[in-house]
């Protein structure tokens, strides 16, 4: 499982890249966000916060989760 990585790793100055394949892996890389950041626990959650760099991004502002994608 993915880990939040800390101020100063390389993803994090890394540019992110535009998804294009909308598959199955896609969707369990967002699942998993998700219970990232649940766990952590937080509201908002972007890939290269974990090391993965494209741009994704979870939340969850008090209506459920939702995902964005290349926003």
């Amino acid at each position: 499982m993915y880990t939040i990585v800390i101020f100063g790793h390389p993803t994090l100055k890394t540019k992110s890249i535009d998804v294009k394949n909308f598959n199955n892996d896609l969707k369990q890389l967002t699942d998993r966000m998700l219970k990232i950041m649940y766990n952590a626990p937080g509201v908002g959650l972007a890939a290269p916060q974990i090391g993965i760099n494209k741009n994704i991004f979870v939340f969850d502002i008090g209506d459920g989760p939702n995902v964005a994608i290349n926003p």
